[in-house]
């Protein structure tokens, strides 16, 4: 995990499009796990902690960002009829 190329493509991953079917397994397989937080993961290393901390924020941003979607959607539908 110490290589330059593997933290630069975690910095620029395209959080904007995570596939349904990584984002189904992530929330199947890890998220509400008691044995997957940082605090756990930091018992093995640092990078585990930091890549547990990755993987709940882009979980979390996948979350909000289909309910802001949602929010604006519905908003530019009613700006469209008044």
């Amino acid at each position: 995990m110490s290589t330059p190329k593997f933290l630069d493509s975690l910095k620029t991953y395209d959080k904007d499009n995570i596939k349904v079917s990584i984002i189904k397994k992530i929330r199947k397989k890890y998220i509400g796990k008691e044995n997957f937080t940082p605090e756990k993961a930091a018992n093995a290393s640092k990078a585990a902690a930091g890549l547990c901390k990755w993987v709940l924020a882009m979980e979390a941003y996948d979350r909000v960002a289909k309910v802001v979607s949602r929010h604006g959607s519905i908003w530019h539908r009613f700006c469209g009829t008044v």
